[in-house]
């Protein structure tokens, strides 16, 4: 089905969205965005959509920076789905990353969309079953991206206080991480691959990485599988100039094995 009849019908269900809305949604997001999101999926994005900018031309300024959270328990997977939307800002995605690990929450798989319009998509699948009906986890996590988001708090020292306390371990053979990036000459952004060792907050660390080089996460796929993570990222300079940006993208893959490693050494050793 073509993306017009798409539209057309995914409209049908959408009372109280104006075409406007709809039309906006359908031309902002990228090409693959169809490809890689249901049905279910669409008419959720454009429902937060509609709620998230409904509360900002209500709120205050400071509160306009609040996301719009959606919470869905998915009686197929057992996993339940949070999807966060709000204004694409510098460290957006290791933020919302951060939060959820603090709050207890295992990520299984993460997809990231940024319209056009720098509004955010970030829907994050949770595996650890225990937690997901805790509703203390679920505010726990409101409490930290509101922070982080709106306050602008610092979960480093908070992530780190957890990591030393927290009983995960990488096995004696946990594999060398495996890190690629596709890059295109004169171009501003990058296609970051890694294959990695899974555990605590590993996913946080390598977001955060990518912050603290200059870049930023534009859209992302994480998958996690029997312990081990393969991530990709489309990353883009943070402050873009007309210089070749090649020279950065060595300086991350540099940053990201030794942060990686280090992580590896360091749990080997609990």
């Amino acid at each position: 089905m073509n993306i017009s009849a798409r539209k057309e019908r995914l409209s049908r269900k959408l009372l109280g969205v104006s075409s406007a809305e709809i039309d906006a949604h359908f031309n902002m997001v990228p090409v693959d965005y169809f490809s890689l999101n249901t049905d279910g999926d669409i008419l959720l994005h454009i429902k937060a959509i509609n709620r998230f900018l409904h509360s900002v031309l209500d709120a205050e300024f400071q509160s306009s920076l609040n996301p719009t959270i959606t919470w869905v328990d998915n009686l197929l997977t057992q996993q339940t789905e949070v999807t966060v939307v709000t204004w694409d800002r510098a460290g957006l995605f290791h933020k919302i990353v951060g939060s959820l690990s603090l709050s207890g929450f295992e990520i299984i798989k993460a997809k990231a969309v940024t319209r056009a319009d720098h509004i955010s998509i970030d829907k994050f699948c949770l595996g650890n079953a225990t937690d997901k009906n805790n509703y203390e986890s679920l505010e726990l996590f409101e409490d930290y991206i509101e922070d982080s988001l709106v306050i602008g708090a610092d979960l480093s020292k908070d992530i780190e206080f957890k990591r030393n306390v927290f009983d995960g371990y990488l096995a004696e053979d946990a594999m060398t991480p495996i890190i690629l990036i596709g890059h295109e000459v004169k171009r501003s952004d990058a296609l970051l691959t890694i294959n990695a060792s899974d555990d605590f907050a590993l996913l946080y660390d390598i977001s955060k990485t990518i912050y603290q080089s200059g870049f930023d996460v534009k859209n992302a796929k994480i998958e996690t599988s029997n312990g081990v993570a393969t991530d990709s990222f489309c990353i883009e300079k943070l402050h873009q100039s007309n210089n070749d940006i090649s020279e950065s993208l060595h300086e991350l893959k540099l940053s990201l094995t030794k942060k990686i490693s280090n992580r590896s050494l360091l749990l080997k050793a609990v």
